[in-house]
């Protein structure tokens, strides 16, 4: 069962890869389309294109406005819709507490979001109630940050070594209400 499986991932893996590559290539074919009869649509699916939006939710979104000559109106439209589109949770993350992980490239935030969200619960909540583990062991600095923090806000900091268990290590924080967790920049 274990190889069938294994198989079966492989292969489920090289159709996602199949699809992504027909989608790009569906959708190199419709710009090149309205490259030539609408050329103000073309712009936008380029730029939603580069952004990084699939195909298909690009041809929704350009089918909900109609042809505008003033190219920032029309972006500004195409990103209102989008918006509206994106589901924002009724309680916020911090109010339903758990295990929450910074997960996303390197230099995109992680640590300041982190940082962050953590005064804002301190604040709310008081520092009893939460913990930060540090995953970073790449960053230089990265954990002596969070301890920082940590100092700060009043607030325990845990660092999880590369090998070292996550479930092990967060077993003595799972009686707090919120443990954030900064993790090492996702690389290329």
């Amino acid at each position: 069962p274990a190889i069938g499986q294994r198989a079966y991932d492989s292969m489920r893996s090289e159709l996602n890869g199949l699809r992504e590559l027909l989608e790009v290539q569906l959708g190199s074919l419709a710009w090149n389309q309205l490259q030539g009869s609408r050329p103000q649509q073309a712009n936008l699916w380029r730029r939603l294109q580069r952004v990084g939006l699939s195909g298909p939710l690009s041809r929704d979104l350009l089918s909900m406005i109609p042809e505008i000559d003033e190219p920032r109106q029309a972006w500004r439209m195409l990103l209102a819709h989008l918006a509206r589109m994106i589901a924002v949770p009724e309680v916020e993350p911090l109010e339903e507490g758990g295990v929450i992980a910074m997960v996303g490239p390197a230099g995109m935030g992680k640590t300041t979001t982190l940082a962050k969200l953590a005064a804002r619960y301190v604040l709310k909540y008081g520092p009893q109630n939460i913990a930060l583990v540090s995953m970073d062991s790449f960053r230089i600095g990265a954990q002596e940050q969070l301890k920082t923090l940590g100092r700060i806000l009043n607030v325990p900091v845990t660092h999880i070594d590369p090998g070292q268990s996550l479930v092990q290590a967060l077993e003595p924080l799972l009686r707090k209400r919120v443990v954030l967790i900064d993790t090492a920049g996702l690389q290329e």
